[in-house]
């Protein structure tokens, strides 16, 4: 009597444990994805002005001034990837006065995000997002964090990196589409449409 209330108890508890497994493995994956909401709407604010933006100036400042807001951030660059090599359009924080002009050559391609760190820059990490689509490598977003953000802004990076690649290409095609709409093919000269515009203002 005694043992098979023993082996009764013994897979009762076996079965409880198992279902608290499953119970904590959803709770985490439930928190997960609400925490992935949470960064959504947080950048929603700024997504509306990211896609009313069609400069690359103004794009880059409205990117820049959002991480600037957020909690451990330290510094932002953001670099544009040309025919000639990494362009650097704009930095902000710790990284105004630091020549940073060859780390995104510096940085693993493999890897969409990461964190690394730079010789001049001792007290903080430096995560970096690659801007893809269709792996194609538009640029790069570096941001300086406090050490014990850096998990948290490459997790970022999974939701925020594509979003703001997208408003990159968009605006790259957008300035290609006014480029071509101003000049002829053929001679490269200004067309007309340019000087009465031009006359207009």
């Amino acid at each position: 009597m005694k043992k098979s209330l023993f082996l009764r108890n013994r897979k009762l508890k076996i079965k409880y444990q198992i279902v608290l497994s499953k119970y904590r493995r959803a709770f985490y994956e439930r928190q997960k994805q609400e925490d992935n909401i949470d960064k959504i709407v947080r950048f929603y604010s700024v997504w509306k002005k990211l896609y009313t933006s069609i400069s690359k100036d103004e794009y880059v400042e409205v990117v820049l001034s959002f991480f600037d807001s957020q909690l451990g951030s330290r510094g932002q660059a953001f670099f544009e990837k040309t025919q000639t090599g990494w362009v650097c359009l704009k930095t902000s924080g710790i990284f105004q006065n630091e020549d940073i002009s060859n780390l995104p050559s510096l940085l693993n391609k493999d890897k969409s995000y990461g964190v690394t760190r730079h010789d001049n820059i001792v007290d903080c990490k430096i995560v970096y997002w690659f801007l893809k689509i269709d792996d194609e490598i538009l640029g790069c977003l570096i941001i300086g964090v406090d050490k014990q953000y850096a998990d948290r802004y490459v997790e970022d990076g999974m939701v925020f990196a594509p979003q703001i690649s997208l408003g990159f290409k968009r605006i790259t095609l957008f300035n290609i589409m006014l480029y071509r709409s101003r000049r002829d093919g053929l001679t490269g000269l200004m067309r007309k449409r340019y000087f009465l515009q031009e006359i207009e203002f």
